[in-house]
C-alpha cells in the first residue's frame, strides 16, 4: 500500500502539527505522569481488592515462576480469568517483596507507556502530530483515569490497554501492507489483551472504525476537510467483516468465559430489570461525558440507581428521556465528519460491556471503566478543534487556542493530582467517598471495618450504624455492628443486634456462637449453653462454639464436657494455645491428670514460646514429684516471659526444701 508522499505532507495544514520533536513530546508526556503519580510511590494498598490480587494466593506470595505461571493460566481468579495481569503481580512481589509503593509505580510506568503509545500510534495513524499529541497528553492527565492507575487491583486495565494500543498499531501496518504474519501478530496482542483483562472484547469492533477513519479502507462516507492522512486501498464492506471474524472469535470466546467466571456476580444482580439497566445506562453514557468534560466529586463507587440496598434511590423519568435525547443527538451530530464518526462510536462501543446492560455488580459507573473509551471523546473533540484552527490560521487565533489547551491540561493535572491524594490509604479513600455519596452503605461498612480494625469502636459503630439505615437486610453489617458494641461492652444492645440478626437469618452459626459469648459474659450461662449449641447444631465445625460452649460448662462445673469440646474445637482446627492450655485443665479438673500432661506437653512442643503452657505443665510436674522436670518447666516459661509472676513464685518453691525434707551432712 502506498501512503501520503511529500505533497501531503506539504499541504497538511499547521494546526496538524506536522512540526516538533516526536522525542520532545514523548519526554513531556512522561513528565506529566510523573508529576501526578510519583506520590503514589508513598502509598498503602487499599483494603478492597487489593490484598486479595497482591497476595491473596501462595502463588502471588512466591513471586514469579513457573508453577506460578501454570497456576495463572489453569484456572479464573477473583472472578477473572487474567493470567498476564496475575504474572504482573507475580513479577512485582519478586521485585519488591512488600515494598507496595514500588507495586504503584508499576502501574505508573505502563500509563506512562500507554500514554506515549497512544501518541506514536495515532500520529502513525493520521499524520497528525499536535492533535494525536493533545489526545495523548489529555489521556495522561485526565482526573477520570486516576482509579485506574493508583488503583494497584486496577493493574489489568492499564497492562490490558498497553496491548490494545500496540494492537492498533499492529492492525494498522497490516491494513497498509498486508501480510498473514502482521495479521497473526495483531491477533496475537489481541490475546494478551483478553488474557490481561476482557475489556478488549471491542477491539475488533474498533478495528472496523479505524478502517474507516483514518485509515480509509470504507470508501463511503463524508469528506473531512483539511484531513491529509495515510491512505489504505479500500476494501469492500463484506471483505472487512470476514476479515475480523477470527478476531472476533477470541473476543466472543474471552465473553463466554467471563460470563461463566462472573456467573455469581450476575446472578446477585438480576434483580435490577432490563428496563432499570437500560434507563441506568443512557444516563450513566451522559454521566461519563459530563465527567470528562468536567471531573468533579469522582469516587470510586457510585451505587446503581435502581439498587436501594446499594444507596440507589431510582432515577426520574426526565433523566432519562433527556439522556436519550441527547445521545441521539450526538450521534446525529458525529456522521458530519468521520473522526467524530469514529470518536463518537469508540465511546459508545467500548462502554457497551461495562455500562450495565450485563449488571455485575451493583454500581451505576466506574471511573476506571473510562480508561479506553474516554480515547474516543478525546479523539473527536480533539480534532474537532483542529479543524477549527486549520479554517482559521491567524497567529492569534493558534495562541489562544493553544493558550486554552495549555491551561485545561494543567488544570487536568492538578485535579489529578489531588484525586490521586485520596487513595493513599482505605480510610482517607472511603471517608472521600462517603463525604461525596453519604448514603453508600457498601463503602461505609468497608469504612467501619477499617476503624474497627484500628481500634476506634465507637467511630466504627457510628459508621455500622448509617449504613444500617440505608441496607437493613445486611447479614454481615449486623453481625460487625453486634460485635463492635459487644467489644465495648454494649452488651445489651449487642444481645438485641444478634437476635435481630437471627429473626432474618435462623440458621446464621456466627450469630447463634456470638450471642451464646455475649450471653456468657452477662453471666447468662444457661441461655448461652443453650445459643451454643445451636450454632454447633447448624455447623459442626465452627471450632469458635466449641470454645465458647466448653468455657460455658466450665463456669457450670461440667469439666468431662468442658474438655470434650474443648478437644472438638482442636480438631475442628483451632490453633489457639489458650485452647490446648484450657483443654490441659479441664483434664485435670476432671481428674484425668495423665491425660493432661500429654496435652501439656504436646503444646509446648508446638507452641515452645506459650510462657503458661510452661508454667501449667511445670504445677502438674511438681504435683507428680517430678521437680526437676518442674524447674526445667518454670525456667522455659520466664525465658518465653520474663514477667510471668506465677512462673517466678512457683520456682522458688520447687527450689525450696519441703518441711519433710532432711538435710544430711557431706
Amino acid at each position: 500500500m502506498q501512503t501520503t508522499g511529500s505533497k501531503d505532507a506539504a499541504s497538511r495544514p499547521s494546526g496538524y502539527g506536522s512540526r516538533g520533536p516526536s522525542f520532545a513530546i514523548a519526554l513531556a508526556l512522561v513528565l506529566a505522569v510523573a508529576a501526578v503519580y510519583l506520590q503514589t510511590a508513598e502509598f498503602d494498598l487499599i483494603r478492597f481488592d487489593d490484598r486479595h490480587y497482591v497476595s491473596g494466593s501462595d502463588h502471588l506470595n512466591h513471586g514469579l515462576s513457573a508453577e506460578g505461571i501454570r497456576w495463572a493460566f489453569s484456572a479464573p481468579f477473583a472472578s477473572n480469568y487474567f493470567p498476564l495481569t496475575l504474572m504482573s503481580h507475580m513479577l512485582d512481589r519478586s521485585l519488591f517483596g512488600a515494598d507496595y509503593g514500588a507495586h504503584h509505580l508499576s502501574s505508573v510506568v505502563i500509563h506512562m507507556l500507554n500514554s506515549v503509545l497512544l501518541f506514536v500510534v495515532l500520529t502513525s495513524l493520521t499524520g497528525a502530530r499536535t492533535p494525536s499529541a493533545v489526545v495523548a497528553a489529555l489521556f495522561a492527565v485526565h482526573p477520570l483515569n486516576v482509579e485506574s492507575v493508583a488503583w494497584i487491583a486496577e493493574r489489568k486495565n492499564v497492562l490490558s490497554t498497553t496491548f490494545w494500543i500496540l494492537s492498533m498499531a499492529s492492525y494498522a501496518a497490516y491494513a497498509r501492507r498486508g501480510g498473514v504474519l502482521r495479521y497473526l501478530g495483531t491477533a496475537l496482542l489481541l490475546a494478551a489483551g483478553l488474557l490481561s483483562k476482557p475489556m478488549l472484547v471491542t477491539l475488533p469492533l474498533v478495528f472496523m472504525l479505524l478502517d474507516y477513519w483514518p485509515l480509509r479502507r470504507i470508501p463511503w462516507g463524508p469528506t473531512d476537510p483539511h484531513q491529509a492522512t495515510p491512505s489504505c486501498a479500500p476494501r469492500s464492506f463484506g471483505f472487512l467483516v470476514l476479515e475480523k471474524l477470527p478476531l472476533l472469535a477470541l473476543s466472543l470466546a474471552s465473553s463466554w468465559m467471563t460470563l461463566q467466571v462472573q456467573r455469581s456476580t450476575v446472578r446477585a444482580s438480576e434483580a435490577i430489570e432490563w428496563w432499570q439497566r437500560g434507563a441506568n445506562a443512557s444516563v450513566a453514557y451522559v454521566r461519563y461525558l459530563g465527567k470528562l468534560v468536567w471531573p468533579s466529586e469522582l469516587t470510586m463507587h457510585y451505587p446503581h440507581p435502581y439498587a436501594p440496598a446499594a444507596g440507589g434511590t431510582g432515577l426520574e423519568l426526565w433523566q432519562v428521556v433527556a439522556s436519550a435525547a441527547l445521545l441521539i443527538v450526538l450521534s446525529l451530530v458525529a456522521t458530519r465528519r468521520r473522526y467524530l464518526t469514529v470518536g463518537w462510536l469508540w465511546f459508545v462501543g467500548t462502554l457497551v460491556p461495562t455500562i450495565g446492560i450485563v449488571q455485575v455488580g451493583n454500581q451505576a459507573l466506574a471511573d476506571r471503566y473510562a480508561y479506553v473509551p474516554a480515547i474516543g471523546v478525546f479523539i473527536a473533540i480533539v480534532w474537532a478543534c483542529a479543524e477549527g484552527v486549520a479554517r482559521n490560521r491567524a497567529a492569534k487565533t493558534i495562541a489562544v487556542v493553544g493558550g486554552v489547551v495549555a491551561s485545561a491540561l494543567l488544570a487536568l493535572g492538578v485535579a489529578s493530582h489531588q484525586q490521586a491524594h485520596y487513595w493513599q490509604d482505605t480510610v482517607t479513600l472511603f471517608e472521600r467517598v462517603v463525604d461525596l455519596i453519604p448514603r453508600n452503605p457498601k463503602i461505609r461498612y468497608n469504612l467501619a471495618n477499617e476503624y474497627r480494625a484500628r481500634g476506634e469502636l465507637e467511630t466504627a459503630i457510628g459508621h455500622y450504624q448509617f449504613a444500617l439505615e440505608t441496607d437493613p437486610e445486611a447479614h454481615n453489617l449486623r453481625i460487625n455492628l453486634a460485635n463492635s458494641l459487644k467489644s465495648v461492652g454494649r452488651l445489651d444492645e449487642a444481645v438485641e443486634m444478634y437476635e435481630s440478626v437471627l429473626a432474618r437469618e435462623p440458621r446464621s452459626a456466627v450469630a447463634y456462637n456470638n450471642l451464646g459469648a455475649t450471653l456468657l459474659s452477662q453471666g447468662k450461662v444457661d441461655e448461652a449453653i443453650t445459643s451454643l449449641r445451636t450454632a454447633i447444631a447448624i455447623e459442626p465445625m465452627r471450632n469458635s462454639a466449641h470454645i465458647n460452649l466448653a468455657d460455658a460448662l466450665s463456669q457450670k462445673g461440667d469439666t468431662e464436657g468442658a474438655a470434650r469440646h474443648y478437644m472438638n474445637a482442636i480438631q475442628a482446627g483451632s490453633t489457639r494455645t489458650s485452647t490446648w492450655r484450657k483443654l490441659g485443665a479441664a483434664l485435670v479438673a476432671d481428674g484425668r491428670p495423665d491425660d493432661a500432661l500429654l496435652v501439656y506437653r504436646q503444646t509446648v512442643v508446638m507452641h515452645p514460646d506459650d510462657a503458661e503452657a510452661h508454667n501449667a505443665l511445670g504445677e502438674l510436674l511438681l504435683d507428680r514429684g517430678e521437680s526437676e522436670s518442674a524447674l526445667e518447666a518454670f525456667r522455659e516459661a520466664l525465658r518465653a516471659d520474663p514477667q510471668l509472676d506465677p512462673a517466678r513464685t512457683n520456682l522458688e518453691r520447687a527450689q525450696t526444701p519441703s518441711a519433710g525434707d532432711v538435710n544430711l551432712p557431706e
